[in-house]
C-alpha cells in the first residue's frame, strides 16, 4: 500500500514538472508579436482570445490554440483552437473566480511558432466583463 502511494506521488510529480515546462514563454513576456493578442473575460465562465490579423502576417496559415489550466488541478484542462484568419476564439465552461494559466500557441505544420503563458482569473459570478490585457 505504501509503495502504491509513493508511486502515485512520483507520477504526479513527474506530470507536474512536464506541465511547468510546456510554455515557450512565461508570464507576460513582451515580444513584438505578443502585443497583438488580447485576453478578455466573457461573463464569469469564459475567456476570449483575440488577435490582430492585419499586424501578424508572419502567422498567416497557422492555427491558434488557447489552453486553460487550473494550477490547483493541472491534469484537467480545456483547449480551443481556431484558424489564424478567424481572429478570435473563446474557451467556456470555466469556474468563476478561479485563477487559470492560459497558454497561447501559434502552430504550423505541428511546430510551435509562437507561445506564451499568462495567469488570468475569471471574474466572480455576476461581475461585468472587462479587458484583462
Amino acid at each position: 500500500m505504501a509503495f502504491q502511494l509513493c508511486l502515485i506521488l512520483f507520477a504526479t510529480s513527474v506530470l507536474a514538472q512536464e506541465y511547468k515546462g510546456m510554455g515557450v514563454e512565461t508570464r507576460t513576456t513582451e515580444t513584438p508579436l505578443r502585443k497583438h493578442f488580447n485576453l478578455t473575460p466573457v461573463g464569469s465562465q469564459g475567456i476570449r482570445l483575440s488577435w490582430e490579423v492585419q499586424h501578424l502576417s508572419d502567422l498567416k496559415g497557422t492555427d491558434i490554440s488557447l489552453k486553460a489550466v487550473n494550477p490547483s488541478d493541472p491534469l484537467v484542462y480545456k483547449r480551443q483552437t481556431a484558424k489564424f484568419s478567424d481572429g478570435q476564439l473563446t474557451i467556456g465552461e470555466l469556474k468563476p473566480s478561479t485563477l487559470y494559466k492560459m497558454t497561447v500557441e501559434a502552430v504550423k505544420a505541428k511546430k510551435t511558432i509562437l507561445g506564451f503563458t499568462v495567469d488570468i482569473e475569471t471574474p466572480r459570478a455576476g461581475k461585468k466583463e472587462s479587458t484583462v490585457m
